[in-house]
């Protein structure tokens, strides 16, 4: 069996076709690298090229009520947003962080305490929670719940981290794609060879076969998706460094106001996982389409006609429709700053939580009944 399955690997993705499309992953992802530091050029700062003059700028230091009370007195007289490329590179983090509980407008506001500046933003952040209809109160928000909205927020250079976080959901997205493209043929390319006969006749023709092929996609789609994660964040992290790990997500202003507490190394291994749910049930539902039809060109139709209607209900206006049914489609479920941002619970359970959770489990039945569809569809002709 072990023959077996080297042999059917090798024919689902050879060596050839793997360093090519590792070769691919690295072109894509130098690419991303001179997208990240154009976007710092095109933030029109003199100061700042590609970002990696952060480590100059942002010290490592806490949004306390000193540091407050000195950005509202030092750019009380800006007009915002207009005037913000007038401020300080390094204060532009809690400038921001400070318009997002203020507004632009903060003439009137002096004297803050620490104390009263957290508990706005919790107010703000609350208020999110009953507009997207939270019944919940207090900090609750499932296990990677804020244990506390009122301590201060610790803040410093860590774009290595914020860079590959953000980027996460293209790289995957990648992945997902090529997956599909490479397992439609599992199956079905039996009927297309013209030679199903003849592997119906064979010892390991049915049950061990089709096991060892849904083995086998598995495999490389989980080599495949940790191989391009490699390749990608390989160079950020040459570029940016590994600063900033162990900061919270709140310390960028694009989280300031997520609820859920972790640090960029923790985000980071959240979006990895949560990314392998994602590629995971890419994998289940390309193996049941190749179980479904027995044209590979056909398979491949209806799997572009999967991903248009998963696109089409993300663009729809129902709630219903996105909630219960668009956030569990494999494309949306790589959306990872959704998980950070969104007030989207079930159940009284977080979205970071939940989603992946209800997939695995939906996983897991597509998985224990594919091999008896197998059966059903493909050796009882």
């Amino acid at each position: 069996m072990s023959y077996l399955s080297k042999l059917n690997r090798s024919k689902i993705l050879n060596i050839n076709v793997f360093g090519f499309l590792l070769a691919l992953f690295l072109i894509l992802t130098f690419y991303n690298l001179d997208t990240i530091k154009t976007g710092y050029l095109n933030q029109a700062r003199y100061e700042v090229t590609d970002g990696t003059e952060y480590r100059y700028f942002y010290q490592p230091e806490v949004l306390d009520e000193v540091e407050i009370n000195k950005i509202l007195e030092k750019y009380r007289e800006l007009s915002l947003p207009e005037d913000r490329n007038k401020a300080d590179v390094a204060d532009l983090p809690a400038l921001d962080m400070i318009v997002q509980v203020y507004g632009s407008d903060w003439t009137g506001i002096r004297d803050v305490s620490a104390e009263q500046f957290y508990q706005d933003r919790a107010d703000i952040i609350r208020s999110a929670h009953e507009e997207a209809g939270s019944s919940r109160k207090g900090n609750s928000n499932g296990t990677f719940a804020a244990a506390s909205l009122s301590e201060p927020i610790r803040m410093g250079y860590a774009e290595g981290w914020k860079n590959v976080n953000s980027g996460m959901n293209q790289c995957v997205f990648i992945v997902l794609i090529l997956i599909s493209i490479l397992l439609i043929p599992i199956f079905n390319e039996d009927e297309t060879l013209g030679v199903d006969g003849l592997v119906k006749s064979t010892m390991f023709g049915k049950r061990k076969l089709s096991r060892v092929r849904i083995i086998n996609a598995f495999q490389l789609s989980s080599l495949l998706y940790l191989a391009a994660v490699a390749i990608y964040i390989t160079p950020i992290f040459f570029m940016y460094g590994l600063q900033g790990a162990d900061l919270p997500i709140q310390s960028s202003p694009q989280f300031f106001l997520s609820m859920v507490e972790v640090n960029y190394f923790e985000q980071f291994l959240i979006n990895l996982v949560i990314g392998y749910v994602a590629i995971s049930l890419m994998t289940g539902i390309t193996l049941l389409i190749s179980v479904l039809v027995t044209q590979v060109y056909t398979g491949y139709a209806l799997l572009l006609f999967t991903i248009a209607i998963s696109y089409a209900i993300q663009m729809s206006e129902v709630f219903f429709l996105k909630h219960y049914v668009g956030n569990f489609l494999p494309m949306q479920i790589a959306a990872f700053k959704s998980y950070y941002t969104s007030f989207e619970p079930y159940g009284g359970i977080s979205t970071i939580i939940a989603v992946p959770s209800i997939t695995v489990a939906v996983l897991f039945m597509l998985l224990l009944f594919l091999p008896r569809w197998i059966n059903k569809m493909r050796f009882t002709s």
